[in-house]
């Protein structure tokens, strides 16, 4: 992304800084009754650095991330009140520095997306709870990560910064819910509101939070709904039931994920982001099945049909009540009619 105009970044620098959020009102009480702020990890990281809040609670257990970009001139402590509310219902939140502060660019796009990485690797995450924030020219940012990786970001949530690419660009990431925040005193008030209908119209869905007070910095509620939006995207015993079906997807059971999805689909209460990310694991279960008989078909055409039907056999079973049994039954038919007139 090319770099900011040097008054550009003063300005930001200074809109940051005075702007900066309220200090939350959450964390362990400190001397005469008053908020201590909680712990936060500073991992050193490529030629910067991220801060992360990792919430009490079973490590073991797959727990929600949010990304959380700070604009230009801004470090990433700033952010730090931003979502204490996401730490407290046992969410990880990640704060990316970039590396000059008073602007990102190139380098900063993909050493972003390496610390999210970094934290997969670190960390058990719910893969179906993955969101992308940001402030200002880090609400800019992500956009363009979101149209890079909408296999890893499930939503976004951009405050104060819109849409700066032509909106085509997006159309790769319609699964991928959007919230805008802005207000009638940012001087990014036009940019914001016109980004939600182009994003709507490349098929994305957007909630656009527009106050007549708010100015660039926003003001802590926004954070709030933000969060509150992004938590509400997979209520609770469906975000169970998604990672018990991802699960058994991440270990190759897809027998066992296909009942899951297909109840949880067909649920009345199944909200509209839920039966997005069932489509995503029931095309990635459809898209296994396709290279698995890719590899039985080249069998098949080496007249292997012994070695084929064993492979059929141990295919029928583990996509069994996919789309795919029906085609794995006609392909086991056909190797034993191959085979039975040789015997």
């Amino acid at each position: 992304m090319p770099r900011a105009p040097a008054a550009v970044v003063t300005l930001l620098l200074g809109l940051v800084c005075a702007a900066a959020p309220a200090q939350s009102k959450q964390g362990k009480k400190g001397k005469k009754g008053k908020t201590a702020p909680p712990e936060v990890q500073r991992e050193a990281f490529g030629t910067s650095y991220y801060l992360l809040e990792v919430p009490p609670g079973d490590p073991k257990k797959p727990r929600g991330l949010i990304v959380m970009l700070h604009g230009s001139g801004g470090r990433p402590e700033v952010c730090v009140p931003c979502y204490h509310d996401a730490v407290a219902k046992g969410f990880l939140v990640c704060l990316p520095a970039s590396i000059d502060p008073a602007q990102y660019d190139d380098a900063d796009e993909k050493q972003v997306l390496a610390m999210v990485d970094d934290v997969l690797q670190k960390h058990v995450i719910d893969r179906d709870r993955i969101l992308l924030s940001g402030h200002s020219a880090g609400a800019a940012i992500s956009f363009f990560l979101v149209s890079r990786r909408p296999d890893l970001f499930t939503a976004c949530a951009a405050g104060a910064a819109g849409l700066r690419f032509p909106a085509e660009r997006m159309r790769g990431s319609a699964h991928v819910p959007f919230f805008l925040a802005t207000g009638a005193k940012d001087f990014n008030h036009g940019e914001c509101t016109k980004s939600a209908p182009l994003l709507e119209a490349v098929g994305i869905r957007v909630v656009l939070r527009d106050e007549p007070a708010w100015d660039h910095g926003l003001a802590p509620e926004a954070w709030t709904a933000m969060f509150e939006w992004f938590d509400g995207l997979v209520p609770a015993e469906q975000g169970k039931a998604l990672r018990a079906a991802r699960a058994a997807c991440d270990a190759g059971t897809w027998s066992k994920a296909a009942p899951t999805l297909a109840k949880l689909r067909d649920a009345k209460g199944t909200t509209e982001h839920v039966r997005t990310r069932v489509d995503i694991m029931l095309a990635t279960i459809a898209a296994a099945a396709d290279t698995e008989l890719a590899a039985i078909f080249e069998l098949v055409d080496a007249k292997k049909y012994e070695e084929a039907l064993a492979r059929l056999t141990k295919a029928k079973g583990a996509f069994a009540g996919t789309t795919a049994a029906a085609r794995i039954d006609e392909e086991i038919a056909a190797c034993r009619a191959q085979i039975a007139p040789a015997k």
